[in-house]
């Protein structure tokens, strides 16, 4: 009687062990999503299901780890879109893929790049409505020289200058 006592309390002892293991995982599972490092955050969700795949925090685990790879998908393919946009210089939508990988949230050092990316696109842009006949594009071109002249761009800060010397799109 007494070693099954002692049996049923290092069962015990073992289960809420093995819980907190999980809780533990889960939680930086959690932070890497927060991070925006979803490979991380899948390799973490799936030791949870691998390796305590009857653990209560198990079928959550599941279901983050699937949203993860969710948004890893959307992120390659709209990569793969930008990138054939901007072979073609259509960079319009280009830019609008690139606003759209930051709103699903990538890892800081991936970020920086595409934010980079974003803003030569932009200049790309504004150049190609800046060569283009009317008073419409003008404004355009300006709009798009004026925000990247305010971020540091000094081909942009020299068109700003240019444009507004020459009255072109104020």
């Amino acid at each position: 009687m007494k070693k099954l006592f002692i049996i049923l309390i290092g069962c015990c002892i073992f289960a809420g062990c093995t819980e907190y293991k999980v809780k533990k995982l889960y939680e930086q599972g959690q932070n890497y999503e927060k991070q925006f490092e979803w490979d991380k955050a899948v390799e973490t969700y799936n030791i949870i299901l691998k390796s305590y795949p009857k653990s209560q925090i198990a079928p959550q685990a599941q279901l983050d780890m699937a949203q993860c790879k969710e948004k890893i998908d959307k992120i390659d393919k709209l990569i793969n879109e930008t990138d054939k946009l901007l072979n073609s210089k259509k960079y319009e939508s280009a830019i609008k893929n690139m606003e759209d990988i930051l709103k699903l949230g990538i890892q800081h050092s991936k970020r920086d790049t595409i934010e980079r990316n974003l803003d030569l696109t932009k200049l790309n842009l504004a150049d190609e409505y800046y060569s283009k006949k009317g008073n419409k594009n003008k404004t355009k071109a300006f709009t798009l020289f004026k925000e990247l002249a305010e971020k540091g761009y000094s081909y942009a800060q020299y068109s700003v200058g240019f444009m507004l010397q020459n009255g072109q799109g104020t």
